[in-house]
């Protein structure tokens, strides 16, 4: 807030302790006074220090009190609404590069052996398959391509996008002035370019998540390093929420428009613990909990994704905190029973979107200084607002429990149960409902998207020079097309969900120009429940002769030993394991990567045997002349009736072969590797490696000294005491 006084009104009515700043004066301290009360009018804090034509400027914060003074008329000043969200901004942009580290960090450890030369998929391969033209460079454009140009091989090219993402993200998270809209720019194309040649081990939901984010966060941040956080990204922070509301709203909505049967018989959860991809310690846990308990979990999950999102968008400051709250608790829940590397800390990075300054100041975030909250008004008109919100949100929530009892049969200590549930609407309810209130979230999100445009532009406009409010305009048009652009086209996304998908042609069209840069996705996580009979699990065993005996192949996250203890990896993906649960709810034909990871193996390569459990690996010495896969079905173990905690976690029996037994020179072999573009040939190491293959086999080697989770951590921990280093010297400077 900004107040224009004449002089003699300033050291008439604001004597005490009051420190005048000449115009035009840059001001970098807070100067801080206290409430200030101006015919009845509650004056609160954080006030911007805005150059004004023959005017003073100072600081106000509502902590302190004035001495006696006569108040002076409304019209020597003017109050304007402050921007709340300035400091949550900060924050969200933090924790993307927080992100970002993890995702970079996590895939530079397996590089060498997903895609070196003698890697599982080798990135030379995809490069000559994509043979890039002169248009397609625009195209799809890549930062592989000139790494390339330059000399450098397509391992090294690939390490170098890879390492200069873990360089610059952790830059970013140690220091401020980093996280500008050109670093995030580095960040999203590097990510892009590793996305774009990931291939099968990059085609998971969270990598395209990660890109919609990342490039809106480009748009969230001040266009220079030491930029100012300007009220401008407030749009595309809307754009954030926007992006939240999709992804929730679609994912709990894909569950049942996709009719899986234990979606709509509340009984997924009693298959998900032990069938979801690498399982934790809690999850086994959670998985003996009574079964009216795990139905009641699926209620909450339906409430939480599809109901709550709505409430992001309320003018309710309790509603949007119970709606987030209710996101991050369930994003905490899948992440202390799974294993789902950075997806939920990503999401819960999103859920700040709904938040505002007051409300994490709660926890000590204070990027740009402390505020507090801007009620106005009268004493008793802030208490009659606080009564009305409360029983707003009370009766809201009580709508929220009633809609959820009717529609989800919810009765308790029916047949012999504490809590019994049963979907009492059928399928074609339920898309005609889906279809409304899709329609009508993008009414809401468009009525919303312009408010937010609009304030924007009253930021912008209602002070300063005539030449600076230009310049801000100016600013203001061009943020103002790209957001509406990137919100119009999320809609073809978003309809994705309903029976019809057709929006307008023209922003159909417009969806289409800009796939190849993935700015906007349709999400679906946990669609359908997979392992109701018992979790499928390839497993790979090994001989010297073809009547044994055989030799199981460990690896390093994935069930396997029926005794081997559940981890928790977070924010770790190790995308081989990944693979491999999606390799076993099908045919080895359709994963010509697994048939790779044979061919590998029995050739000896020791960059893909880092891959798997290198202290239990049967073959150390020498490799195996045969290799075969079996498919056994795994479930947990069960407490028993006396309670007592078995040893073992899974029970695991044969149920098909996977892959029959094949051997080095075995011509089938051969014939499907080549099929697939994976000739099976061993290139030899190069007898002298260039410096900057030199330096990335050293970073790599000490990385690998520890557990790759470990590993992304330790990354993280010094980031951020590097930056609570800088934060305490420069106090201790000023001071």
């Amino acid at each position: 807030m900004v107040f224009n006084l004449g002089i003699h009104s300033l050291f008439h009515h604001c004597i005490h302790s009051v420190e005048v700043i000449p115009n035009n004066y840059v001001v970098n301290d807070h100067l801080k006074l206290r409430s200030l009360v101006c015919n009845h009018v509650i004056v609160t804090p954080q006030i911007e220090c805005i150059p004004l034509q023959g005017a003073f400027k100072f600081w106000i914060s509502a902590d302190t009190q004035l001495p006696n003074y006569r108040p002076f008329p409304l019209q020597h000043m003017l109050v304007f609404i402050m921007d709340r969200s300035r400091n949550t901004r900060e924050l969200f942009r933090y924790g993307m590069s927080a992100v970002y580290l993890f995702a970079f960090g996590s895939w530079f450890v397996q590089i060498p052996g997903l895609y070196g030369d003698n890697g599982l998929i080798p990135v030379r391969n995809t490069l000559e398959r994509m043979k890039p033209s002169e248009n397609s460079v625009f195209e799809r454009p890549n930062l592989m391509w000139p790494l390339m140009s330059y000399g450098f091989s397509p391992q090294t090219s690939l390490d170098l996008v890879c390492l200069s993402g873990v360089i610059v993200s952790f830059l970013s998270l140690a220091f401020r002035s980093m996280r500008s809209m050109p670093i995030y720019l580095i960040l999203w194309f590097l990510y892009l370019s590793l996305f774009q040649v990931g291939g099968t081990f990059s085609s998971f939901q969270w990598d395209i998540l990660l890109l919609e984010a990342g490039f809106l966060t480009c748009l969230v941040s001040p266009v220079t390093p030491m930029g100012k956080n300007s009220p401008l990204s407030r749009m595309p922070f809307f754009l954030v929420k926007w992006l939240l509301f999709r992804l929730m709203f679609a994912s709990g909505v894909v569950k049942l428009t996709s009719r899986c049967p234990t979606w709509w018989g509340l009984t997924a959860l009693d298959h998900h613990f032990e069938s979801q991809c690498i399982p934790s310690a809690m999850a086994w846990w959670a998985h003996q909990l009574p079964q009216w308990c795990l139905k009641l979990g699926v209620v909450g999950t339906y409430v939480i994704e599809i109901a709550l999102p709505f409430l992001f968008f309320s003018p309710v400051r309790k509603l949007r905190l119970i709606a987030v709250y209710g996101q991050v608790f369930l994003m905490v829940c899948i992440m202390a029973t799974g294993n789902y590397n950075f997806f939920n800390i990503l999401t819960i990075v999103l859920c700040l979107s709904a938040l505002d300054d007051d409300h994490i100041s709660i926890y000590g975030f204070t990027c740009e200084g402390k505020t507090k909250s801007n009620d106005f008004g009268t004493k008793n008109f802030r208490k009659l607002k606080k009564i009305v919100t409360t029983i707003v949100t009370v009766v809201l929530m009580a709508g929220f429990l009633f809609y959820a009892v009717q529609h989800f049969g919810l009765r308790f200590f029916n047949g012999g149960q504490l809590l019994d549930s049963k979907i009492t609407f059928d399928f074609n309810q339920f898309q005609s409902w889906v279809d409304e209130w899709t329609v009508t979230a993008m009414w809401i999100g468009a009525l919303f998207f312009i408010y937010e445009c609009l304030y924007t532009l009253y930021l912008c406009v209602h002070r300063g020079s005539l030449p600076h409010r230009l310049v801000r305009i100016m600013k203001y048009l061009c943020l103002f097309g790209i957001c509406t652009y990137m919100f119009a086209i999320s809609m073809v996304p978003l309809k994705s969900v309903t029976s019809n998908r057709r929006c307008w042609p023209i922003i159909h069209e417009w969806h289409a120009s800009t796939m190849n840069f993935e700015l906007v996705h349709s999400y679906g996580l946990f669609r359908s429940m997979t392992g109701v009979g018992g979790r499928p699990e390839v497993i790979v065993l090994g001989a010297d002769s073809l009547s044994g005996p055989w030799k199981e192949v460990e690896f390093l996250y994935k069930p396997g030993n029926v005794s081997q203890k559940l981890p928790w990896i977070v924010p770790h993906q190790p995308r081989l394991d990944w693979q491999l649960w999606f390799a076993a709810l099908g045919q080895y034909q359709h994963n010509p990567w697994f048939v790779s990871l044979v061919d590998k193996l029995l050739g000896g390569d020791e960059e893909v045997a880092r891959l798997l459990d290198a202290e239990r690996y049967p073959f150390k010495k020498s490799p195996p002349k045969y290799m075969k896969a079996e498919l056994h079905l795994y479930h947990f173990t069960l407490i028993t009736k006396s309670g007592n905690v078995p040893k073992r976690t899974w029970t695991r029996k044969y149920d098909r072969d996977y892959l029959p037994a094949v051997s080095l020179d075995h011509q089938d072999l051969k014939t499907f590797l080549k099929h697939h573009g994976l000739d099976g040939k061993r290139r030899q190491a190069k007898p002298t490696a260039s410096q900057a293959e030199f330096i990335i086999k050293i970073i790599r080697d000490h990385a690998q000294l520890l557990p790759a989770d470990l590993f992304l951590w330790s990354l993280w921990m010094t980031a951020l005491a590097i930056s609570l280093t800088r934060s305490m010297a420069s106090k201790a400077l000023r001071k």
